[in-house]
């Protein structure tokens, strides 16, 4: 009887098809069935119970080292008290009418960046506070703000663009998603851009938040 032939192994068969792996690492199907039959499956795919059981093998193929373990704790969010800071779980549930054998695709948030962008700039827009740019006719600034969150968005109706700094320093407990609360925001004609993205450092301390906008030349 001819050997098995070498197959990708389990991590490569679940997670993609072999090409974003470093190694040459495989198991023979013996051991791919092995280990099939300590992870649980529900139509063909890997179920809670099942993605935990993969992350303890492992974690027990490590023998003792840890390292590898952490890269994989630290991608699924977890610091390491192992408390979830980077990530944000949720469960999701889809309801379908006059719809057979529906599909839904997990896509990564960079794939959809300009749509989701638009998204928020009209919903800004619509729900938020406007006040005119100084000294600018066709620019506006569009303030949404609630007791978690505070955004931001330039909405631009003139052919040319504009650079504008959004300086949200004026007060204590902000993080925004540029990375500073000084922000320089090019905004090309006749389009709107989200500025700032604030959240609050601490939940438990007070959230306000002040913009004051200046035009860059």
């Amino acid at each position: 009887m001819a050997a098995p032939a070498p197959i990708p192994n389990l991590f490569e068969e679940l997670y993609g098809d072999g090409n974003d792996f470093e190694n040459d690492e495989f198991v023979e199907d013996a051991q791919l069935v092995l280990r099939g039959n300590n992870i649980e499956l529900e139509r063909g795919e890997i179920t809670r119970a099942g993605f935990i059981k993969l992350n303890e093998m492992e974690a027990d193929d490590n023998e003792g080292d840890t390292d590898d373990l952490w890269i994989t704790l630290t991608g699924m969010g977890f610091n390491k008290s192992l408390l979830i800071d980077e990530a944000c779980p949720f469960m999701l549930k889809v309801h379908t009418q006059d719809c057979y054998d529906p599909e839904l695709r997990v896509i990564t948030l960079e794939n959809s960046k300009d749509k989701i962008n638009a998204a928020l700039c009209d919903f800004v827009i619509s729900k938020g506070e406007a006040c005119k740019v100084r000294g600018m006719k066709d620019l506006m600034l569009y303030q949404y703000v609630n007791d978690h969150r505070a955004i931001m968005v330039i909405d631009n109706k003139s052919k040319s663009r504009v650079k504008v700094e959004l300086d949200c320093s004026k007060r204590r407990n902000l993080v925004s998603h540029t990375g500073s609360l000084v922000a320089a925001v090019t905004v090309p004609g006749q389009t709107s851009v989200v500025g700032h993205n604030i959240l609050p450092l601490d939940d438990r301390a007070e959230f306000s938040v002040i913009c004051e906008e200046n035009i860059l030349k």
